[in-house]
């Protein structure tokens, strides 16, 4: 959708449809939030960590999908603005490519995986000190790798982190081609009123 446009409708990452928009992406998109995460839950440490709170990540390293999903954003976010802790002063583990090519922040520590990696593992093996990911990885859905969560009460902070910002994070827009919507202009209302009947 991004580099073709080959759908008339996607589903975006909503960091990623930002940053096509802003290098001129032709994309239109409409109100509609298929995701929505907290970032708190998405916090994981190896089950025997010491690492309890997000000051304790300065200085370690870190495993993300990609640098620009809007977990990894809303995390590194969240960290700076809620909980007093540079992102920049975190080492970054990549397994994505990126969807939108960026140019890092100067002097930010930022590596690529090998293709097929398994943070999971990299964990276990003290590779890595944490993962921030919507899903863990196979290797700890399957139990192989025991982790716990940054937050050990998630649902109590993210009540927290939601009564003190009244805001439960976007993940997900739907965009649309807008050369379609200059022949059907009624077309964005139409799937807005589907996906709230769907709902």
């Amino acid at each position: 959708m991004i580099h073709h446009q080959r759908y008339d409708a996607a589903e975006f990452s909503m960091s990623t449809f930002l940053m096509a928009i802003d290098r001129g992406v032709p994309l239109i998109g409409i109100p509609v939030f298929p995701r929505r995460l907290f970032s708190q839950s998405c916090m994981f440490v190896r089950a025997d960590s010491d690492i309890e709170k997000p000051e304790d990540l300065i200085g370690k390293k870190v495993g993300l999908s990609s640098f620009q999903t809007t977990l990894s954003l809303l995390a590194k976010g969240d960290l700076k603005f809620e909980y007093g802790v540079r992102w920049e002063d975190i080492k970054w583990l990549l397994t994505t490519p990126e969807k939108v090519k960026f140019e890092p922040k100067a002097g930010v520590e930022i590596e690529y995986a090998p293709k097929g990696t398994d943070l999971g593992l990299l964990l276990d093996n003290h590779e890595i000190d944490a993962i921030f990911m919507p899903h863990p990885p196979h290797s700890v859905m399957k139990g192989d790798v025991k982790t716990r969560r940054l937050f050990r009460d998630t649902q109590s902070e993210e009540k927290r982190y939601f009564d003190k910002s009244g805001y439960w994070p976007i993940m997900h827009i739907v965009a649309m081609r807008p050369a379609l919507i200059e022949e059907y202009p009624d077309l964005p209302a139409a799937l807005m009123d589907m996906f709230a009947q769907a709902h």
